[in-house]
């Protein structure tokens, strides 16, 4: 697994428990905080990551997360949805900016 700064612990951590990862078009998570992060965490990936295998292990994370934020609207942690996907957004951008200049 790619590791980077924490990143992938912090966008594995939402993807915990979940199944296959999805394609095509990405269905929102249920939190409006979340989709934005995740929407700008996507662009930033496939606009500055140049190598292929980096941005698909990136993709395929951030699938992950989008799972795992997705399943926890609709359980008992919904009201801390939205403070992990801050925190995560503040963690991963920042990494994100000083790495790849997002």
């Amino acid at each position: 697994m790619l590791r980077l700064g924490g990143v992938s612990a912090c966008l594995l951590l939402a993807g915990l428990f979940v199944g296959p990862i999805a394609s095509a078009q990405p269905l929102s998570t249920g939190e409006p905080v979340c989709d934005d992060y995740l929407t700008v965490f996507e662009q930033c990936i496939r606009a500055k990551v140049r190598d292929p295998e980096q941005r698909e292990e990136f993709l395929k994370n951030l699938e992950l997360a989008r799972n795992g934020f997705r399943k926890m609207t609709t359980n008992r942690f919904k009201p801390d949805v939205a403070g992990a996907c801050t925190e995560a957004r503040t963690t991963t951008m920042e990494m994100m900016r000083r790495v790849y200049g997002c």
